[in-house]
């Protein structure tokens, strides 16, 4: 799966995503503020049943808010 534009990050990562695959029943989860967060670049892929909740609704940028897909 290829990432998406991300056109709300304030300044172009610093960092290069390899084409591993995710193996199965894994994450593989990106921090927010991409060039300082210590995520699955750093700390490897995340066992899917660790993950607690799922985003149902964004509030930012305002003109955006609302349920998500």
């Amino acid at each position: 799966m290829e990432l998406d534009a991300e056109p709300y990050l304030k300044e172009r990562p610093q960092y290069f995503l390899s084409s591993t695959p995710v193996p199965q029943g894994m994450l593989f989860v990106l921090g927010d503020n991409r060039n300082a967060s210590c995520d699955s670049r750093a700390r490897g892929f995340a066992p899917r049943n660790h993950l607690k909740a799922k985003a149902f609704a964004g509030y930012w940028p305002l003109n955006r808010l609302g349920f998500l897909q």
